[in-house]
Formats: C-alpha cells, structure tokens, sequence
C-alpha cells in the first residue's frame, strides 16, 4: 500500500512503499527518468522475503506529484529521499552520535545519481550503494543520455539475483 510524505522544500507529495520483512535490513531503490517505483517489482519482490524494501517515485514520477515550484535539481531529489528516510526512522545513532542501522541504497539512472549525492552528503547513514545505468563521473548535464553502463545486468532477474546473493 502506498503512503504519501510532503516534500519540506515545496510541498510535492512524495509517494512510497514500504514492503517486506519489518525486522529486515532496509534497502531503498530509486528508480531512473521516465520509470517509477514500479520499474522495481522483480527487485522487491526478490528481497522481500529478507529485507525491508523501500521504493519512492521521484516528484514529477509515477504516483508523485510535480513540483509547484518546478524543482526538478538532484538536489531537490536527494532533500525527498532525506525526509523519506528521516520518516522512516531509518538510522539511529548511538551515545556518540554515530549512525547505526545502516542501509543499502540501489539507484538506475537517475536514481543512480540521486543515491551517490545522498551517500556523499549524509555520509554514514548507507552501508552501501548498488548504482545501475550509471557512471559517478559524468556531469550532472549529460545523465541518462549515454549507453554506458557502470555495471551491466542482462535483466532485472540478474540484478535481483546480484541483490539476493549481496544481501
């Protein structure tokens, strides 16, 4: 079943699923431009059984709503997520302040740049990243508009699989 969680930035209603094992370790996908959080169900649906499993449509994707303020920066995507998992209550911290319960985040495309700019901008909070269609070093200006693949997958059956031996 799907949830909604407002946007601190402009109000976009992001909307997202949370499926799977409630003990498990949470893994978040995103997914790429022009997909949804349904691109994911082979994926979920693999994990489920022994994880937690997050997805979110993007704003201006899937069940979420466009911006009012047509921000569509990765910026703006990555503050989503980050209220995603502050809702979430994914991490916690001990009496040091360091993050526990860390998380894996798996990102395609877009998705894939969205969860690189979160690793890198809260760091300690995700245990790993798994980035799909995606090569860290291309400018901001050119994603998804290459057929370079950091890492190659022949389906989503062979990345579930990659997951399910990973996790």
């Amino acid at each position: 079943m799907s949830s909604t969680a407002p946007s601190p930035l402009d109000g976009t209603e992001i909307t997202y699923d949370v499926s799977g094992l409630d003990g498990g370790e949470p893994v978040v996908l995103v997914h790429g431009i022009t997909e949804s959080s349904a691109s994911w169900a082979p994926i979920v649906e693999r994990l489920a059984p022994t994880n937690r499993v997050i997805t979110l449509d993007l704003r201006g994707h899937g069940e979420t709503t466009h911006s009012p303020t047509r921000d569509y920066s990765l910026e703006a995507l990555v503050d989503d997520l980050h209220e995603l998992v502050v809702r979430l209550s994914l991490n916690g911290r001990d009496w040091g302040g360091a993050w526990t319960r860390p998380w894996v985040i798996a990102g395609r495309g877009t998705g894939a740049a969205v969860a690189t700019a979160y690793a890198v901008r809260h760091k300690g909070r995700c245990a790993g990243l798994v980035l799909w269609d995606y090569d860290p070093e291309w400018p901001k200006d050119r994603l998804n508009f290459y057929p370079f693949q950091a890492a190659h997958f022949q389906n989503q059956g062979a990345l579930a699989a990659f997951f399910n031996d990973k996790l």
